[in-house]
């Protein structure tokens, strides 16, 4: 592994000002997919700049006047434990749960898994329905940014250069269902083949579908057909699940195949909404 400068700034603007130095800057949170990358030589960082000595970033989850706060640092574990958010919101807690090997969940970040911006993300589908806004600083002054145009496409987010993600708000997380799904090759350790989280807001239906395409998708056609209203039954979610099916745009990789990833898509989202409607 190449000699790098390693920094731990006490301030965003401290932290932007270091990242802004050196060309081949990188921010350090968990770790978890930055290191794999420098022992892969796939990047050689000339400069790291630790996120975790600073008062401005923080793990905290907590309600807010605006809505759920999750801070940019909380971690996985973090994020399944909380009691916020398993009173609220346990279909977020299964995709924490479902991410990685306990060990990566220790140190794994919401804020590092969103910038990392895979199309399989574990949090992308979840915030994706809850129409999450994402805050990001340079220091001196903050910006907001809807969860929808954060994801630009693969390992390219919505960030500028130096920019830090600081916290995740989520305005509607009271009264909604919701349920997440992950389909991987070794069970809860490796990246999705496929996931997607389905949610309900009183008659509002929501539905996202991950590792299917260069970002994780909100499937508006599926929405629009699920909201009209009338019968919830078995014949309309079939066809949710091939609405769904046709409005992805799967790869064949080590993983699985396209096909493979659109019959999964066919067949579970179908299932799900009937888990979610079940009882009503």
């Amino acid at each position: 592994m190449k000699n790098f400068i390693f920094k731990r700034p006490k301030t965003i603007r401290d932290a932007v000002k270091e990242y802004k130095k050196t060309q081949g800057s990188f921010y350090f949170a968990g770790g978890t997919d930055l290191i794999c990358l420098m022992r892969d030589e796939i990047v050689k960082p000339e400069k790291i700049v630790d996120l975790k000595n600073m008062d401005e970033l923080d793990n905290r989850i907590l309600e807010t006047e605006n809505g759920l706060r999750i801070g940019a640092l909380a971690t996985m574990s973090d994020i399944n434990n909380s009691p916020l958010i398993k009173k609220y919101l346990p279909f977020l807690a299964d995709a924490a749960l479902y991410h990685s090997s306990p060990g990566i969940r220790e140190r794994a970040t919401i804020g590092g898994n969103l910038c990392n911006a895979s199309p399989a993300c574990d949090m992308g589908t979840p915030l994706m329905v809850l129409n999450a806004v994402i805050i990001t600083s340079k220091g001196s002054k903050e910006r907001q940014i809807p969860i929808q145009k954060f994801f630009k496409g693969v390992k390219k987010s919505a960030l500028k250069p130096g920019e830090i993600l600081k916290e995740i708000l989520i305005p509607e997380y009271k009264e909604v269902k919701g349920i997440f799904y992950k389909k991987s090759r070794i069970k809860m350790v490796d990246l999705a083949m496929v996931n997607m989280t389905i949610l309900k807001k009183g008659a509002e239906f929501r539905v996202s579908i991950g590792a299917c395409a260069p970002v994780p998708l909100r499937i508006k056609s599926a929405e629009r057909i699920l909201n009209r209203g009338g019968d919830m039954n078995d014949r309309l979610f079939k066809k949710i699940g091939k609405v769904c099916a046709r409005n992805i745009k799967p790869i064949d990789d080590l993983r699985g195949t396209a096909e493979y990833r659109r019959e999964i898509v066919t067949v579970m989202v179908a299932r799900l909404l009937k888990q979610l409607t079940s009882g009503e």
